[in-house]
């Protein structure tokens, strides 16, 4: 699978998500950081859709 990513965030009871839009999908969905395996970085440049929210000075945005 395929998944820019496009925020990271912590939720009120502590999990870590990372919001992607997996290629082939309607829009972005939400991954548990916990549940990822095999994670590689891929090569391939891609256009955001939306406004990125990951930054490697900022911090992690709460959701609700």
């Amino acid at each position: 699978m395929v998944a820019p990513p496009y925020s990271l965030r912590r939720t009120k009871n502590g999990n870590l998500l990372l919001y992607a839009w997996e290629t082939g999908s309607k829009s972005i969905k939400a991954f548990s950081v916990s549940e990822i395996l095999d994670l590689r970085v891929g090569s391939t440049p891609f256009v955001p859709r939306y406004r990125m929210e990951l930054s490697l000075a900022g911090g992690i945005a709460r959701t609700t």
